[in-house]
């Protein structure tokens, strides 16, 4: 309630709910503002391990014991806050974790029961987030979003192979042992009585660390080969082992394997204590990653192939075709009225990193051409300087560059227009982050036709 607009006039200050409206009311009753209640709830965020592969829906599963004899992999369903009626929110993965399912663009709109978050749908059936096609979407609840979940990069991790050796050293282990992927390494109880991890380790941070091992029984640390460390407890609590200072590189893999029995130093050892104890090895270190902590898995490798993936060849989130950086494609001999589309992104993925293609568009003469986004959501970046879609016009024997787009643009959005006989779009990315990619219509028309007055590349129009 109340006027938004005031005057100073002889008698003190008075209030209107016009700036033309004559009539000033005196005392003033200025505008009394409350805040817009939320429409959509919140949704809270999870950070949990599942097995991969795993049927279980990943917003309500937990895995008590993150070393169970299961390949694991890291995950994270990634929160939303509330919002009001209309609203859109973008949500990306964080680094070193890619979208293993769910939806990345949302709207807060109408559910059956109040708000809702909604998938904020594309404009062409190619891009979408789930499993859905936009095109065929009917019924309100098929509009309903699902969570963001992300999941570690699957190269990440230590190779384990475990063995049941009870109740005896060396028996025959053919039915009791197997190989499977951890995290990292932070055995608090397992069901396995020895254990032999491999991985590489490559410090983000270079500097002179300590590791340190932390285990109820005896091991053996063998690094780049040599055998760097090797210890046995003695009674039923754990003790810690240290390393002296290592320096080490942050653009360089180091191998180690660590062994491990159950097999603690015990005054009076009965096979009652054997079987109870809890079975416990944890790989640490302390250092400029900060004080002493187990070794994350984002510093770890168990190899250098993905561990799954459609094929395993092909990251999960990435375009399975993407555009071709090695051959330009030619669209030429065209003429005024012309037009077409160009795709880069596939249905449920994002683009590909480390990207430099090139379309070129050749007409028979000068022409104007005319590029209209029908999607297009590339990673934005201060003067577009990460990932970009750039457009060119020939200028004698060169390139002229006209300017970049990067960043969300909607349907319709006119991208740029220029004047020439040709012209050529680049797409550029880097190594960082991707998004879902474009569809852009070109359009051939007289240079004399302006489709578009005020595209996003803002340079002078030829």
């Amino acid at each position: 309630a109340g006027h938004a607009f005031g005057r100073c006039s002889v008698d003190g200050w008075c209030s209107m709910a016009d700036p033309s409206d004559p009539t000033c009311v005196t005392p003033p009753d200025w505008l009394r503002c409350e805040a817009i209640p939320a429409y959509c709830p919140p949704w809270s965020g999870y950070n949990f391990s599942e097995p991969y592969n795993s049927s279980s829906a990943p917003k309500v599963v937990r895995v008590v014991d993150p070393l169970a004899h299961v390949f694991l992999r890291e995950v994270r369903q990634l929160p939303l806050p509330s919002g009001l009626l209309g609203d859109v929110v973008t949500v990306t993965c964080p680094s070193e974790f890619s979208r293993a399912s769910g939806d990345t663009r949302f709207r807060c709109g109408h559910g059956l029961n109040g708000g809702q978050w909604q998938r904020e749908v594309a404009s062409v059936p190619q891009y979408n987030d789930n499993s859905t096609p936009d095109a065929i979407l009917h019924l309100v609840d098929e509009a309903t979003a699902e969570p963001l979940v992300c999941e570690l990069e699957t190269m990440k991790g230590v190779r384990r192979k475990y063995y049941d050796r009870l109740p005896g050293l060396f028996r025959n282990h053919s039915d009791s042992a197997g190989y499977d992927v951890v995290p990292y390494i932070n055995q608090f109880q397992s069901p396995y009585d020895a254990a032999q991890f491999e991985a590489y380790l490559r410090p983000k941070l270079a500097g002179n660390y300590t590791l340190s091992i932390e285990v109820l029984g005896s091991f053996v640390l063998t690094w780049e080969k040599e055998i760097l460390l090797a210890g046995r407890s003695q009674g039923l609590f754990p003790e810690l082992f240290n390393t002296s200072e290592l320096e080490l590189s942050s653009d360089q893999f180091y191998f180690f394997h660590l062994e491990y029995w159950a097999d603690p130093l015990l005054p009076e050892r009965t096979d009652q204590e054997m079987i109870t104890f809890p079975r416990r090895i944890r790989f640490l270190w302390s250092g400029p990653a900060g004080e002493m902590q187990p070794v994350p898995y984002t510093e770890l490798y168990h190899s250098f192939d993905e561990v799954y993936g459609y094929p395993i060849t092909l990251r999960g989130i990435n375009d399975p075709a993407p555009c071709d950086s090695q051959n330009t494609v030619s669209i030429t001999g065209l003429l005024e009225g012309d037009n077409g589309t160009i795709i880069d992104g596939s249905i449920g993925y994002n683009y590909n990193e480390d990207l430099t293609c090139d379309w070129m568009l050749e007409a028979t003469g000068n022409v104007r051409f005319t590029i209209f986004a029908n999607f297009f959501d590339v990673v934005g970046t201060t003067n577009c300087g990460g990932d970009r879609l750039e457009f060119y016009v020939a200028a004698g024997n060169a390139l002229r560059l006209l300017g970049s787009v990067c960043g969300y643009h909607p349907e319709g959005t006119a991208l740029v227009h220029a004047v020439s006989r040709s012209l050529v779009i680049r797409f550029v990315t880097d190594s960082a982050t991707e998004a879902e990619g474009f569809n852009i219509t070109w359009k051939v028309t007289d240079q004399a036709i302006t489709l578009a007055s005020d595209p996003v590349v803002s340079g002078r129009i030829i």
